[in-house]
């Protein structure tokens, strides 16, 4: 009896040994099963990623050229200036040196402009413009000069009246110079050159200060992307801007 039951023990011994082989056997082919559906998965993830990222980047790029179809190089760069300011706060004062305060543009910009509107608006020329204009439609009337154009109102302009609109576009020129605002005077400055109030072309202002500071205004503010536009009303101005008597 016992050789017998030695061979049975033998046999029931290969044969758990087989077992454990195989269930050995089936979990590595299951770990490596799992390891390549990972992967797989990886793959497919990673490629997802990459066409999305392709996708938006092309969507932007055909966004931007859009824009810049739409916009001017000179307002992207006057926009851009204003993007680039809100990131260097740091930077905004014309003086870098000073320690910083609390003011800051949105509240000194509406005062300048206050300033700026009120001044032109009580050194405004454009009562001798319009006797100039009353004059001269009197003589073409009159036939006694015709085809007057521009250059013969500079010279009806009394020297006096000229002297002091140097000196009113003096003071606004440098009042945009020396904005503290850095990226404001640099923009304003530019709107002031391509801008200019020059006896030669008073007509398009209606020969009113006060009208070529009001469109300079509603440029500023297209710019800016805000929807507020002044009426350059002649009349309004005078309400708002002229002086009380004392």
């Amino acid at each position: 009896m016992l050789p017998t039951t030695l061979s049975s023990s033998a046999s029931l011994s290969s044969s758990s040994s087989g077992n454990n082989h195989f269930i050995k056997s089936k979990k590595s082919i299951t770990t490596s099963l799992f390891l390549i559906i990972i992967c797989i998965l990886l793959v497919i993830t990673f490629y997802l990623f990459i066409s999305y990222q392709k996708e938006n980047f092309s969507s932007s790029s055909s966004s931007l050229s859009n824009i810049n179809n739409i916009l001017t190089s000179d307002d992207y760069n006057f926009s851009e200036n204003y993007k680039e300011q809100d990131k260097e706060e740091e930077k905004c004062s014309i003086n870098p040196t000073l320690t910083e305060g609390t003011l800051t543009r949105e509240i000194l910009g509406p005062k300048i402009w206050f300033l700026l509107h009120s001044f032109v608006e009580n050194h405004d020329i454009d009562q001798e413009y319009k006797q100039l204009n009353h004059l001269n439609n009197q003589q073409n009337n009159n036939n006694k000069i015709n085809n007057y154009n521009n250059n013969n109102k500079i010279n009806k302009l009394t020297i006096k009246t000229q002297n002091h609109l140097k000196r009113i576009l003096k003071y606004i020129y440098e009042t945009a110079q020396l904005f503290p605002c850095k990226t404001c005077s640099k923009d304003f400055s530019e709107i002031l050159r391509k801008n200019p109030f020059t006896i030669s072309n008073m007509d398009l202002y209606e020969g009113s200060l006060s009208i070529w500071m009001c469109k300079l205004h509603n440029i500023v503010n297209k710019k800016l992307g805000k929807m507020k536009e002044w009426e350059c009303n002649r009349k309004e101005l005078e309400k708002m801007y002229r002086l009380k008597s004392c």
